[in-house]
């Protein structure tokens, strides 16, 4: 089963109120790459960074 993090799934910084960001999957995603995340176009020089990110939270174990 998933953990609840407090440390971004996609960038490892860690949430400080808990509040803001949300969770996929029982992993958090901070707001900031939230943002990135719904704005980022195929055409980003991080596009793969971020869709590698997303696919280890759909590709773990028990998650």
């Amino acid at each position: 089963m998933a953990v609840n993090s407090s440390a971004c799934i996609l960038c490892r910084r860690f949430q400080w109120d808990g509040k803001h960001g949300l969770y996929l999957k029982g992993h958090y995603i901070c707001p900031e790459c939230e943002a990135k995340l719904v704005s980022l176009s195929k055409n980003d020089p991080n596009y793969e960074t971020y869709i590698t990110g997303l696919k280890k939270i759909w590709s773990m174990p028990g998650a």
